[in-house]
């Protein structure tokens, strides 16, 4: 694997700005990082949506979600799509990020995860961050989360998301689905500014 180094120099909230011990590297995913990628966002899945969904009703959506032939789809170098992980410490994959982007030039980032264990962190924030980095001529920025889960819908707002619409989840037609959206043109509200450097990754 060789290392490509990306020049586009990101915002992130100083107030969500990692410690210098966490050292978290942000990376592509590749087809190695599917099975425990997997494992990871099951376990976030069934920790955050248990009590909205149901045990088995988390379970089983995150096995339709993230089912082996969707990961390998993600962890293939596409031109318009990009997934990242967040590793910290000897290769811990603590941070899952998928994005993509239309014709139109609409970046949808699809789902943005991160360990229990390392959440509050900033993690989140510069996944994010890395993802629109990929496509900087982007004319929109979008994002979808589950009315149910405020926290997740509170870090998009920070970050720039005003509430754009609503939709019925598809398996679940009682939870309502909040569709947020940012024009980076106009300007993204990261709050105080800070500047990171992120290197990106792919296959050889």
């Amino acid at each position: 694997m060789r290392s490509e180094s990306s020049d586009e120099l990101l915002h992130h909230s100083a107030a969500e700005s990692l410690r210098p011990d966490h050292g978290a590297r942000f990376r592509h995913l590749t087809s190695a990082d599917v099975e425990p990628v997997q494992a990871l966002l099951h376990r976030i899945w069934i920790s955050a949506y248990g009590d909205i969904l149901g045990a088995k009703g988390a379970e089983a959506y995150s096995q339709w979600v993230h089912c082996t032939s969707t990961m390998r789809h993600w962890s293939r170098p596409l031109r318009r799509h990009a997934a990242l992980v967040a590793e910290v410490g000897d290769q811990q994959i603590v941070g899952f990020a998928g994005a993509s982007m239309s014709f139109s030039g609409i970046l949808t980032i699809h789902e943005v995860y991160i360990d229990e264990e390392w959440q509050g962190k900033g993690i989140g924030t510069k996944l994010i961050a890395a993802c629109t980095a990929k496509y900087p001529g982007a004319v929109r920025h979008e994002i979808e989360v589950l009315a149910s889960n405020p926290r997740a819908a509170a870090l998009y707002r920070r970050l720039g998301f005003e509430p754009v619409g609503t939709r019925s989840d598809i398996l679940y037609p009682q939870q309502v689905v909040l569709k947020l959206g940012r024009n980076p043109q106009v300007g993204c509200r990261y709050g105080p500014f800070d500047r990171i450097r992120i290197q990106l990754f792919r296959d050889a």
